[in-house]
């Protein structure tokens, strides 16, 4: 039949066959999909407690062996072939060959713990800091801009050729959490409650434009006498706007408030909040159904019709163990400005730790969020509401995918997870 090929045991399409890729008897590893020939995962969890990432395959939602990689992944990026891991212990870029896990020689410094890396080929954006200062007096919160030099050829055991083209640094002490691009722009969430706008359209000189202030914006605190921060964190852009999520956070850094988020008016300069579910039907959720904490934001790059957003939750701890976690979960927002969510609890008389999100990836229609337990859970967006595949909601799948083991500190932290194209 066209494109079959005849392999022991039968005819088999080399373009998508996980046990002939690209030839016969070439089987992809646990984990990995057969595109175009090629193996790769679809999916790629951050381990930072062991140091890991782990390769998932979507859809079958088969996650493959954790495999070793810098000292404390914390960012992760994918760019022709290669995965690319911002570390937040070695502050270096390294570089993996995505088809068989293979660790590359090619490594570039990257700024004090870097958040998140957006690819724009040739072109690298890294925002680097956190809210501490660098022990050794360098700026510590950053844009790093890395460009990929052309006519590189074959990956070889070098991987990609970059190099950093520019650097823009931040007030100390507001670091940036995350990036994405509008047209010439950068927006860039900043710690301390800004979204920074930065030109690119010369890469090489990246230049501050303006700021989006979201510290006046009506965080609608439960408590009027208890202050709220904002805190920003994850951003998209969505139908031509940006969105930001708020956490939202009191000075405990627990929820003060509703989970929200921030659309920037790009004519004016300023920002309006929007509310997400809250439990009340007539606020867009059902009883029971509450996102507190904004985490993390994306679309589907193939099928960006749905905004997701990722909710945090509250959490109880005693003497440093959790005890409790409610109003966690997931919401979809439609392109008619409709809410669906997903509530990270377990099923009536299941004994379970309910799902604490963090960032996620969107692979067509499904959503593969990591948490802060180790552990994916698999939902699908079925006429704009959500099905979950893996959790412990009687999900068909079963239970949420084990990504990342505990350290022997106990933390198994999904740090990053990403989709590779």
């Amino acid at each position: 039949m066209p494109g079959l090929t005849s392999c022991a045991g039968g005819c088999v399409n080399l373009q998508s066959d996980t046990l002939n890729c690209g030839e016969c008897g070439k089987a992809c590893l646990a984990g990995q999909s057969c595109r175009a020939g090629s193996c790769a995962s679809d999916v790629i969890a951050a381990c930072v407690s062991t140091a890991s990432v782990v390769g998932i395959q979507a859809i079958a939602d088969v996650a493959g062996s954790s495999v070793g990689f810098g000292s404390a992944p914390q960012a992760l990026a994918s760019l022709r072939g290669v995965l690319l891991e911002g570390d937040g212990a070695d502050l270096k870029l390294e570089q993996m060959r995505l088809q068989d896990f293979g660790v590359l020689t090619n490594v570039n410094d990257a700024g004090f713990s870097p958040n998140h890396i957006l690819v724009d080929d040739p072109y690298l954006y890294i925002v680097n800091g956190n809210a501490f200062a660098d022990a050794g007096g360098a700026p510590n919160s950053t844009l790093q801009v890395l460009q990929r030099s052309e006519g590189d050829g074959g990956l070889g055991d070098a991987g990609l050729p970059l190099s950093t083209i520019a650097t823009l640094s931040f007030s100390a002490g507001d670091p940036p959490q995350a990036v994405t691009k509008l047209g010439s722009n950068l927006y860039i969430p900043l710690f301390l409650g800004e979204v920074a706008e930065v030109d690119v359209s010369n890469p090489a000189a990246p230049r501050l434009v303006r700021t989006f202030d979201l510290r006046t914006l009506n965080l609608m605190p439960f408590d009027a006498g208890v202050p709220t921060f904002t805190r920003p964190l994850g951003i998209a852009t969505y139908l031509g706007a940006v969105y930001v999520a708020l956490r939202n956070v009191d000075s405990a850094d627990s929820p003060g408030g509703p989970g929200l988020l921030a659309r920037l008016n790009l004519a004016t300069g300023t920002a309006e909040a929007i509310a997400l579910p809250n439990g009340a039907p007539n606020d867009g959720g059902t009883p029971g159904s509450t996102c507190l904490t904004a985490y993390w934001l994306g679309t589907a790059a193939d099928a960006g019709n749905t905004l997701y957003v990722s909710c945090n939750g509250r959490t109880q701890r005693d003497a440093g163990y959790l005890t409790s976690v409610d109003s966690s979960g997931a919401v979809a927002i439609s392109v008619d400005g409709g809410m669906a969510m997903w509530s990270g609890g377990c099923d009536a008389g299941v004994a379970c730790v309910p799902a604490i999100p963090r960032r996620f990836a969107v692979v067509a229609n499904r959503v593969y969020l990591g948490d802060e337990l180790g552990r994916v859970f698999v939902l699908e967006n079925v006429d704009g509401g959500f099905v979950e595949r893996r959790g412990y909601n009687s999900g068909p799948g079963g239970l949420p995918i084990p990504a990342c083991t505990s350290s022997t500190s106990g933390s198994a932290i999904v740090n990053d997870i990403i989709a590779v194209p």
